[in-house]
């Protein structure tokens, strides 16, 4: 603490895109937007430079209530507004909170500026640590996995680099799932993969390009064939293919795999086996000795 600033910072469990949103998230801020004896807070906010928000943290005792307006909105790593409330004496003060990404974690770094007291330092130090403790307990719960998320986990004596390639580009989804694939390789871009002689084929939209650590797909349009009994043939339109990935040595990577939304699927059987043989045995075989077993009819 110096020339009445407080900073305070946290590694949380998630991403610096997830903590970046729950920021602006004023239904999930009402859980953990509350310190020492507050029990809940309404929050009203407009999630735009310029735009206001407002606070009103509710104890037992009292309700204190906390006003102000965004600054800078810079998705994944910034967020400045000011903070004005009887804390401050009503004079407008200024928060930023920098997101630095930690491996798969996010580093928060919080610095609340222009306090106007010396004694009010130490309750906004205090105030704001419990509330990004809060915030630490808030993103563990909600990123458990759901019941309708199928997952797999693997390691692979290959640089975190090259798994990246093979879910990032259509040379690398060649090497292991399907030689059939087109991608526009950028976010946004349409990717687009074919089993021909299995008659089934997904489309989806690139969501996510995060070098090195994520790549994620949203499925826009598929198909199952006719001749597997599912009532939905369309099932997996709406479900998102995560890969996430993390380097544990120069030479090694872990990959964690997510299908949202599979596991209540009535394909589960087939699509799960599926996933495991193409990740643990195709992909593997690419990464480690240089030749997978992809789809090729």
């Amino acid at each position: 603490m110096s020339d009445q600033t407080v900073v305070v910072r946290k590694m949380l469990p998630a991403s610096c895109e997830e903590v970046f949103d729950v920021w602006l998230d004023s239904d999930g801020m009402r859980q953990w937007m509350c310190p020492g004896p507050v029990t809940s807070s309404e929050v009203t906010l407009e999630p735009r430079v310029g735009g206001r928000f407002r606070i009103l943290m509710k104890s037992p005792k009292a309700d204190y209530d906390h006003t102000g307006e965004f600054r800078v909105l810079d998705r994944p790593s910034k967020l400045q507004f000011t903070w004005i409330s009887a804390g401050t004496d009503h004079q407008e003060t200024l928060v930023t909170v920098e997101l630095h990404e930690r491996g798969p974690h996010c580093e928060l770094v919080l610095t609340h500026e222009r306090i106007p007291r010396e004694e009010a330092v130490s309750e906004h130090k205090r105030g704001w640590g419990e509330i990004v403790d809060k915030l630490d307990s808030y993103l563990a719960q909600t990123r458990q996995t759901k019941p309708d998320d199928f997952r797999l986990a693997y390691e692979f004596a290959a640089p975190v680099e090259k798994v990246y390639q093979q879910f990032a580009t259509q040379a690398g989804v060649c090497n292991w799932w399907t030689i059939h694939c087109e991608m526009e390789e950028r976010v946004g871009g349409r990717a687009s993969f074919r089993f021909p002689s299995s008659d089934f084929y997904a489309i989806a939209r690139i969501t996510k390009l995060d070098p090195g650590r994520a790549v994620e797909w949203e499925v826009i349009d598929s198909k199952h064939p006719a001749t597997s009994g599912f009532v939905d043939l369309n099932d997996w339109v709406g479900t998102r293919i995560a890969f996430e990935m993390e380097p544990i040595a120069p030479e090694r990577t872990a990959l964690r795999f997510t299908h949202h939304g599979l596991a209540l699927k009535e394909c589960l059987g087939v699509c799960s086996s599926a996933w495991a043989f193409f990740l643990n045995q195709s992909l593997r075989a690419y990464l480690e000795g240089g030749a997978g077993q992809p789809h090729t009819k």
